[in-house]
């Protein structure tokens, strides 16, 4: 699957509930930028997947361990917080696992370790701003086709 594509499919955000979509290194989505709540960041230096070089008609590229953040606004000196952090990366885990359903249910990804999927909390001090997160190794199967536009 062309990368360009790729990006497209993860675009899709259905009724998850999340916010934005970025492919950055989480380092530079920095303070004050425009962003909606949960944010995901997709690290794109975190992509390895096999290829079939010498099948022209490859029809799957197998993809291990690329990285995904899910962040959330937390500030805990917040005298408006509702919830304990540990309860916030629980909802953000939640709206993780909303976005990957919708990823899964489209034609070109299937996420295959749903049931096996290796996560860490991040606490204040992710970034600038007042934000906590999740991050996620996913491993997934992309279909490709050739009637793709490869934009």
């Amino acid at each position: 699957m062309k990368l360009e594509y790729l990006k497209t499919q993860l675009l899709l955000k259905g009724s998850s509930g999340i916010g934005d979509i970025f492919f950055d290194d989480p380092r530079i989505v920095v303070k004050d930028q425009v962003k909606s709540y949960p944010y995901i960041i997709w690290d794109m230096k975190t992509y390895r997947s096999t290829l079939q070089w010498q099948n022209t008609a490859q029809e799957k590229e197998i993809v291990k361990g690329f990285k995904a953040y899910i962040i959330g606004s937390y500030d805990r000196r917040g005298a408006t917080n509702t919830q304990t952090i540990e309860q916030k990366w629980d909802t953000l885990r939640e709206y993780f696992r909303a976005y990957l359903t919708v990823l899964n249910a489209t034609s070109y990804i299937k996420i295959d370790n749903l049931n096996d999927m290796p996560n860490e909390l991040f606490d204040i001090g992710l970034s600038p701003d007042s934000e906590i997160g999740v991050s996620f190794d996913c491993d997934m199967t992309l279909f490709c086709n050739t009637s793709v536009p490869v934009v």
